[in-house]
């Protein structure tokens, strides 16, 4: 690291992926998997948003620098040379691989296999609704003193998976979840792991219900009940929509979209309407009762479109 910010000291902020080789790879340390670290946790980030595609150009980048390196020690022009300022030879820059980005997830795992820990967003942030609305603990955030006297349903993406055979030579699991705070580990004796262990693997985002006890410093320690996936956690705990209503920002078609949005996600739930004045003061509470609806994302994607971020709420039972 500290080679690097003397050459950006000394050289300017670096430009690409192959000014960054051709300045660095004759450093000792600096190889392709230091670079290809770098890369996935996101430091090329204002260089090339596509982290799939600055990932792919290591090789081209690494030849390049090389054929930079070799060009200046024999003092010849390259075949391949070109004028540069000044009239100084340079090697031009390969172009980079035309991919598509990874996935999200796919980004987001990569990065953490690297860090150990999410930087540029989480996982779950695309469940965030849910995640608000269902979840009865935070996993980092746990009193030292609390006592749990019923079951808690948590939720998290699976980050480990280990298994073990108890005393009766049955399989039990030891899964870890983790949230926007923090992880927990959860128990799965022989009899739910077979129940379960279809839907527990790497990389999955569920909601867990069980026995909840305090770990020490691993925060808690879930005795495992029911597992849920997160993308049916909506039709299982939704008890009703909410819709914070702001009279001094509405939209003027504000009523004849959300009557759409209605009629075209028909279900068993309410959805109340609190409306504030233009002091933000609450005026008001309604609820549709002539028309229920069921919690798709096409509604609450609609809704959040009309009445803004913030303003629409997931309410459990």
């Amino acid at each position: 690291v500290a080679e690097i910010l003397k050459q950006r000291d000394s050289g300017g902020p670096f430009t690409s992926i192959f000014d960054f080789a051709k300045r660095l790879c004759a450093v000792s340390g600096v190889n392709k998997r230091l670079i290809e670290s770098l890369v996935l946790s996101g430091a090329f980030d204002s260089l090339c948003a596509n982290r799939r595609q600055c990932f792919d150009a290591i090789d081209s980048a690494i030849h390049y620098a090389n054929s930079c390196a070799s060009s200046a020690a024999s003092g010849m022009e390259s075949l391949f040379s070109v004028m540069g300022d000044g009239g100084v030879t340079s090697i031009p820059e390969p172009n980079l691989p035309k991919v598509p980005e990874w996935g999200q997830l796919e980004k987001l795992r990569r990065e953490k296999d690297v860090l150990n820990f999410y930087v540029s967003g989480h996982p779950l942030e695309q469940f965030q609704l849910d995640v608000e609305a269902f979840a009865q603990v935070k996993l980092g955030e746990v009193d030292e003193k609390q006592e749990f006297t019923a079951p808690v349903r948590a939720c998290g993406i699976i980050s480990a998976i280990r298994t073990k055979l108890d005393r009766r030579e049955n399989q039990i699991a030891f899964v870890t979840i983790e949230d926007f705070t923090g992880k927990a580990e959860c128990v799965f004796w022989s009899d739910n792991y077979r129940k379960f262990a279809p839907v527990l693997s790497q990389g999955e985002m569920v909601f867990i219900i069980g026995k909840a006890e305090l770990n020490g410093a691993d925060g808690i320690k879930i005795i495992a009940d029911d597992v849920i996936p997160m993308t049916q956690a909506r039709a299982r705990f939704t008890n009703a929509l909410a819709v914070d209503v702001r009279l001094d920002t509405v939209v003027p078609d504000a009523i004849e979209r959300t009557l759409q949005l209605f009629k075209n996600n028909p279900g068993e739930l309410q959805c109340i309407f609190r409306v504030y004045n233009e002091h933000r003061e609450l005026s008001g509470r309604w609820a549709s009762r002539r028309y229920t609806v069921t919690a798709s994302n096409e509604l609450v994607d609609g809704l959040i479109d009309i009445y803004g971020g913030g303003y629409v709420k997931l309410l459990g039972k």
